[in-house]
């Protein structure tokens, strides 16, 4: 979406464009895609917002558009013009596979619930019970490189950008909980069952993805709201001409002094 405004000073056109900004995960992400749309020569003013994942950008009206999302998809990033982004097919679909992924997560992150639950219990109930560790390393393995691509995915960008995100946040604490798992499960063995982290990482993984689904709904909802607001702005108004006649023109078309009916 472009909004023309007034030339500035320097005689030099500008206008407003709104983007949506796909693949942001936190703070840290929308901070980045403003840094690097402030950089851009002829940029100036951008603002990146994380909750409706939306960047405003004021720039010079001829800058060419691939020159805004060409660093940004340098930068692991996808920007999409406003008016495309609410027709953008596949975000149906989209949110069905994050449904099917945080269900898969949930059932793979359950056997390691009840171990924990089985261990505080234990001195009442007096039942032991534990994962056999080949089973354990089945379902953390599935969480971790699976289900947790994306952290993995996430954090390479992040990183290949000069910068570090809650994504490698995830990747460090789980990676490290997982192939220390993995090293006591080779080394000890039967007797490794119950010193394991692997619920650690099952969990870690399993909750994050939980929040960021909570998140993603939230954003969503704004977002709607966002939308059916703008909905709202008519997009001709008649034009009052210099012989009293009028003319139906686009809003992008208005210019200061004309008169509007």
């Amino acid at each position: 979406m472009t909004m023309p405004t007034q030339p500035t000073n320097s005689d030099v056109e500008t206008e407003t464009r709104i983007f949506h900004v796909d693949g942001m995960t936190c703070s840290a992400c929308s901070s980045r895609v403003e840094n690097i749309l402030s950089n851009v020569p002829g940029v100036g003013a951008a603002h990146v917002n994380l909750t409706l994942e939306r960047a405003t950008v004021t720039v010079s009206a001829s800058l060419k558009q691939n020159l805004l999302v060409s660093p940004v998809a340098n930068a692991g990033f996808r920007l999409i013009p406003l008016s495309a982004e609410r027709n953008i097919p596949g975000n149906e679909r989209n949110s069905k596979v994050e449904q099917i992924t945080l269900i898969g997560a949930v059932l793979l992150a359950t056997p390691f619930i009840l171990q924990m639950l089985a261990g505080v219990l234990q001195n009442w109930t007096g039942i032991r019970w534990h994962m056999p560790g080949y089973l354990e390393v089945f379902l953390a393995s599935v969480l971790q490189f699976v289900i947790g691509a994306r952290y993995y995915k996430g954090a390479f960008r992040s990183l290949c950008g000069g910068s570090a995100n809650m994504d490698v946040l995830v990747v460090l604490g789980t990676t490290t909980a997982y192939l220390y798992s993995w090293y006591l499960w080779v080394n000890l063995e039967v007797g490794s069952a119950s010193y394991l982290y692997f619920e650690a990482s099952a969990m870690i993984i399993t909750l994050v993805l939980i929040g960021k689904n909570i998140e993603t709904r939230a954003r969503r909802s704004a977002s709607r709201a966002i939308y059916e607001l703008l909905d709202l702005k008519p997009l001709t108004a008649q034009v009052r001409l210099p012989d009293g006649g009028e003319q139906e023109r686009s809003i992008n078309q208005i210019q200061s002094g004309d008169i509007v009916v």
